[in-house]
């Protein structure tokens, strides 16, 4: 059953029943085996019985693989493989309906976005499990991968690891610089870890290659890669380059008794590991998670990590057990609309061939209908609803036991069963929903348009090109309302209601069981279709009810799908509601999502859901819009509905271009430095990241992922305990890598006051020139930036959560015996009340003091070493000072000057002078007789100034003010401690 649209004016839960092997929720490691793990093969791939066994085949190199890379705590145990219901292959268990849209790894048609690259879809934060792994038949069946992404089951490992796990790539995805300099001024390769070996290699269209130039910043230019050597002395890590043969492992943070860590995590790279996970490893991560965090620890008695698997064929059929509240508190309009929604889903929505049931419940439960085909019942079933009545207290949990019961009566196996609760939620004897949830999984799909004034009333709904067959528009009312409708295509064409024909009506509706509905017979049209509702006696309350399908088999409709972060909370951390929003595979992006969040007492919250990368979103432009929901302002159940809208004219986009995924083998580099490309091609399909905009009509869809309940300390917006959220896509660039003095710009997107709600007071942002753990580990230690260094954008007034802050700051105490240097910016937002954000990703970039020069072609990459630590100065304050005050110091000491030690330069300009005047003296006492000697000192004069004018460029940013501002000026914004000699252990510069 294809469903866009559909509405429940109340709670409804569609569960899917299983057993152990339904959902990733379900899949648990224990004696240190994966059991339950669901791979379900797409019902659009033709039947091939050696693709399952390809499948076999990866999971069991996988699992070897798995146990070596957890050092001995994880292998896969007990598989299923689904194979589609139309697969005739007689030795498929037939008594099993798994889900297709509950499986963990989907083996499907390529995604456009990656073709057969395998990869993950992820998009929670670190440590959040992932939601499907995607793999081609293709990739299973064509040799030729291997050579592209290594063996099957090392790519399978490196997948599971974001799946499970909640890691990221190492390696430069998602856009990510592909090369970077390290805190030693070194040019490194994006790779986990420094003891990768291999040089830069430039591939042109044609598969040439040669060695890398560099551009402006000392880094390769674009179109370069790292190729990797034959041969390597370190064997992690399976997150960054899982297709070389050495790689087994997952990369761990440094040993502290040993004395190198190119072998370790590389806390430098600009990769999402890094970004995402506060630079922490994989295995940190890995530990930290239910899997290892104190359980499954290594066994030397494990010698056979074969697993076993079962392969099933879906039922033909689905079932259907509606669990309908009758309950004392039902009474009233909230019966009679439960009623109407019932009724309407078993004679409108379930298709021909589903089995359908029905139980009621209140202080307990029973059976008001038992299984049956709908075919011939929907009549019946639609009485049976009507003849239900209230009773006593609320027992949820009985109610959801006895549809178990019934989703059994058939003999059928309840794995892949649905169960749909109607209730207010309003539970009060045991046993309570949670009590059963092992048995049933919770999803919700609804969208309401509601009349509530006489009269007349006008609405309209968007068709757009991806849908259109079996277009329904349904109309729901209580007893007594008698609306009229009528309804216009976008050629206005005329659907009129049965009670008054005319002429110019092209169709009619029908009217049955207090429900209007509209069949728009063939393909409905594109765009606007406006329904006019009017009433001549009584108030009508209404419910709008729009389905479709796709227009066509071969262009996939536009899909959104919606979520929480948890469905019970106990405590004030933020629920995260999302939508994912998407055309087949690809994601659309621009487009309006709206989240309307219901309280027990009727209160609505309204949250715009973004996709800017901001958290809790984690990737710009991935078709993932979400938000942090916690105004908990009473206990109880919350139902929550998610509306997207596209625009139309360009603003709603589609995205192409590969993102986080298995890491492509672009060739490797012999020991005679012989250069071997791939033969498939230097780049995996689709990688270029870039971003090509697809207009789209205009939308609307409407889903809800349910609802959660609440049970902890309510939210009271006087008292202000919840801190602003983290900042997770700082960025920062030089405004002019020509011009140092133009200074540095930080983009980033502002969090709330708390969390992502409201504005926030101020910033802190300090930076270091030595390493990103230093400035993480002591981040009060970096260099601070005051206002005074800030010439566009205010630290101290933060705009609104989720705009874009754009900021230009001064650098100081610029490290001066180096042309080139790295720095690193991290920053905390604080509220009023001083509540302080967790610190934000560190960003990193190259400051080039002078301007660059182009060096000669590079291959090789630099010796990996330890990076150079270099002595830091500390911030001193007092106890009670505060982040204001902080961040606003400012002194009123002399002009800085660099008076400690002369450099070579100052020493020539100085014998320089001095020999000009001696030559002057000789010409006043020969009265200039001696022409040479005069020619002599006008030459000595131009060299002078040059020199002059050289020391004044090299001085300008550590000495004096800048653009007409006093040297007490640029003292005043310096931390006190950075004043005359502090802070440049080196003051020469060097030529």
């Amino acid at each position: 059953m294809q469903r866009l649209f559909g509405y429940i004016p109340f709670l409804l839960l569609l569960g899917q029943a299983f057993q152990g092997e339904a959902t990733f929720k379900n899949v648990n490691l224990t004696n240190n085996a994966y059991n339950g793990l669901l791979i379900a093969i797409n019902p659009e791939v033709p039947e091939d019985p050696s693709l399952v066994e390809k499948i076999k085949d990866m999971i069991t190199e996988a699992s070897q693989i798995l146990f070596t890379a957890t050092h001995k705590r994880a292998y896969f145990g007990n598989v299923t493989i689904l194979v589609p219901k139309t697969w005739t292959n007689d030795s498929y268990t037939s008594a099993r309906a798994l889900g297709y849209d509950v499986a963990d790894v989907l083996i499907a048609n390529p995604n456009p976005m990656y073709g057969d690259n395998p990869y993950t879809l992820q998009y929670g934060q670190c440590g959040d499990p992932g939601s499907y792994i995607h793999l081609t038949p293709n990739y299973l069946n064509d040799s030729s991968v291997v050579t592209d992404y290594g063996p099957r089951g090392k790519a399978f490992v490196h997948e599971w690891a974001h799946l499970r796990w909640g890691v990221f790539d190492e390696a430069p995805t998602d856009g990510n610089d592909p090369f970077y300099w390290d805190s030693k001024q070194k040019v490194q390769a994006t790779k986990c870890p420094l003891g990768l070996d291999g040089e830069f290699v430039f591939y042109d269209d044609q598969g040439n290659h040669r060695g890398c130039n560099n551009i402006y910043n000392g880094l390769p230019e674009d179109g370069c890669v790292f190729v990797p050597y034959d041969t390597q002395n370190t064997n992690v890590s399976l997150m960054s380059h899982q297709f070389i043969d050495e790689v087994v492992e997952f990369c761990d943070d440094a040993d502290p008794n040993s004395q190198s860590s190119v072998n370790s995590h590389n806390t430098e790279a600009p990769n999402e590991q890094n970004r995402l996970c506060g630079m922490r490893s994989v295995w940190s991560i890995m530990r930290s998670s239910v899997d290892f965090n104190g359980t499954n620890l290594p066994n030397d008695a494990i010698s056979d990590v074969t697993p076993t698997f079962n392969v099933t064929r879906a039922r033909p059929f689905e079932k259907f057990v509606l669990v309908l509240d009758v309950s004392g508190s039902m009474s009233g309009t909230r019966l009679a609309d439960m009623k109407t929604a019932a009724k309407l889903f078993v004679t409108q929505y379930l298709p021909n061939g589903t089995k359908v049931g029905i139980v009621e419940f209140d202080t307990t439960a029973a059976i008001v209908h038992d299984l049956v085909e709908i075919d011939n019942a929907r009549e019946e079933l639609a009485n049976d609803i009507d003849q239900l009545y209230v009773k006593s207290s609320t027992c949820i949990g009985c109610g959801i036991n006895m549809g178990l019961t019934v989703l059994g009566q058939d003999g059928e196996s309840t794995a892949g069963g649905h169960i749909i609760v109607l209730s207010d939620g309003g539970e009060n004897r045991s046993p309570y929903v949670q009590d059963t949830r092992d048995d049933v999984f919770a999803t919700i799909h609804s969208q309401s348009f509601t009349v509530s004034q006489p009269d007349y009333y006008s609405g309209t709904v968007l068709v757009d090109s991806t849908i259109g067959n079996n277009t329904v528009f349904t109309f729901a009312y209580a007893s007594g309302g008698d609306p009229l409708v009528f309804l216009y295509s976008p050629t206005n064409e005329k659907y009129c209601p049965p009670k008054l024909p005319a002429a110019e009506c092209v169709g009619y509706a029908t009217d049955d069981y207090n429900t209007i509905t509209f069949q728009i017979p063939g393909t409905a049209a594109v765009g606007e279709w406006i329904y006019n509702v009017t009433t001549a006696y009584y108030s009508a309350n209404v419910d709008v009810i729009v389905t479709s399908m796709a227009a066509n088999r071969e262009n996939p409709p536009m899909v959104v799908e919606s979520g929480m972060s948890q469905v019970d909370a106990s405590n004030s951390e933020p629920i995260v509601v999302y939508a994912t929003v998407s055309i087949g595979y690809a994601p659309v992006i621009e487009a309006d999502v709206e989240a309307t969040i219901t309280a027990p007492s009727g209160k609505t919250f309204l949250l715009t859901l973004l996709d800017t990368g901001s958290a809790p979103d984690v990737r710009k432009y991935d078709g993932v819009y979400s938000r942090y929901f916690l105004e908990f302002v009473e206990t109880g159940r919350y139902s929550v509905q998610v509306k997207v809208t596209g625009l139309g004219n360009g603003t709603s986009t589609t995205y192409h271009g590969i993102r986080s995924a298995a890491a492509y083998n672009p060739g490797y580099v012999q020991s005679d430095g012989t250069i071997v490309p791939n033969p498939n091609g230097p780049a995996a399909t689709g990688n270029d990241n870039k971003l090509t905009t697809s207009d789209l009509d205009p939308f609307t869809r409407v889903v809800s992922p349910g609802g959660f309940s609440y049970s902890g300390v309510t939210y009271d917006p006087t008292v202000d305990e919840i801190a602003p959220g983290k900042v997770i896509d700082l960025a920062v660039e030089q405004v002019d890598n020509q011009d140092l003095s133009r200074g540095v710009r930080l983009t980033f997107s502002a969090p709330g006051s708390d969390y992502d709600l409201g504005t926030a007071r101020a910033y802190e942002i300090r930076y270091s020139y030595n390493s990103p753990i230093e400035l993480t580990n002591n981040f009060e230690e970096g260099i601070l930036v005051t206002k005074h260094m800030v010439s566009e954008g205010d630290i101290l007034s933060p705009k609104s959560a989720g705009n874009q802050e754009t900021m230009i700051v001064e650098l100081i105490a610029v490290p001066d015996n180096r042309e080139a240097i790295s720095v690193w910016f991290a920053l905390r937002t604080y509220d009023d009340s001083d509540n302080a954000s967790p610190l934000s990703n560190t960003a990193m970039m190259n400051v080039f003091i002078a301007p660059y020069v182009v060096p000669t072609t590079v291959a090789a990459t630099e010796p990996a070493t330890e990076p150079v630590t270099e002595p830091t100065t500390k911030q001193e304050t007092s106890p009670e000072t505060t982040t204001a005050q902080l961040i606003t110091t400012t002194t009123t000491t002399t002009a800085i000057t660099k008076t400690v030690g002369k450099s070579e330069t100052q020493k020539e300009l100085e014998i320089f002078q001095i020999i000009t005047v001696v030559l002057a003296a000789l010409c006043l006492i020969l009265v200039c007789g001696l022409t040479a000697t005069c020619v002599l000192k006008c030459r000595l004069d131009k060299q002078r100034k040059k020199f002059q004018s050289r020391i004044e460029d090299r001085l300008e940013m550590g000495a004096t003010a800048k653009n007409g501002s006093s040297g007490n000026d640029y003292q005043g914004f310096m931390r006190p401690e950075l004043k005359v000699g502090v802070g440049y252990p080196n003051s020469s510069y060097s030529k």
